[in-house]
């Protein structure tokens, strides 16, 4: 059986792609966004920058336009907190659909199974 999700899973998740939505923006802002090169960041916040970036596109592979010369991704993203967090949350919210959808499709194939 499938992993059920409790209402406090969501909402630490809800909160989770908050925080990344608006760390990636602030971050995001002193990267060239089309080649992921450092502008204006330290060395440790260009470090959180990719490894921020990478995570979401672990996450959301939709979200990739391409790789840097390093292999990190390079994402297409809300270009503000607002936008950056909705088009994550867009994604959240397709893939849980996606994930109940595929969960109904197998109980109707065990179903199907015990009918026959």
């Amino acid at each position: 059986m499938g992993k059920t999700v409790s209402n406090g899973q969501e909402l630490n998740t809800v909160k989770s792609i908050e925080k990344v939505a608006q760390a990636y923006d602030k971050l995001h802002q002193k990267v060239d966004a089309t080649t992921n090169e450092n502008i204006l960041l330290s060395d440790e916040e260009y470090a959180e920058y990719l490894d921020i970036s990478n995570q979401i596109a672990d996450q959301f592979p939709s979200l990739i336009q391409g790789w840097d010369d390093q292999g990190n991704a390079i994402l297409n993203v809300g270009t503000s907190a607002n936008s950056t967090e909705q088009d994550l949350m867009r994604l959240y919210e397709a893939a849980k659909l996606a994930a109940n959808v595929s969960i109904g499709d197998n109980i109707q194939d065990s179903y199907d199974g015990y009918a026959a």
